[in-house]
């Protein structure tokens, strides 16, 4: 009986102290992305998902380097013609998503 309120109590604690952590930043979500890069190294998912994701900039891209995907495109403007807002959210694993706009 002690060891369960005592393992509700550290859960409660842990629940409560883990939410300012704020994993789901950039560096949560490219963690995520490598676990998901180990897990599926070697196996036919990770030759489909290298075949799937292609090169960026002369590079393979992997699921560690596109995981902040969601994060970039906040800072993309629709009404302003989709033109990326690099002082809304911007970070360098951003880069491999802009554009050259010299080609445009």
């Amino acid at each position: 009986m002690y060891s369960r309120v005592l393992a509700a109590i550290l859960a409660a604690v842990g629940i409560v102290l883990s939410g300012p952590a704020l994993a789901w930043s950039e560096n949560g979500h490219q963690t995520v992305g490598a676990i998901a890069d180990l897990l599926i190294q070697g196996s036919n998912a990770g030759t489909q998902v290298t075949s799937i994701l292609g090169t960026a900039g002369g590079q393979q891209l992997t699921l560690q380097s596109v995981s902040v995907w969601a994060d970039c495109v906040r800072g993309i403007q629709p009404d302003r013609g989709f033109i990326y807002d690099a002082d809304r959210y911007h970070v360098q694993a951003c880069a491999i998503f802009e554009d050259d706009t010299s080609k445009l």
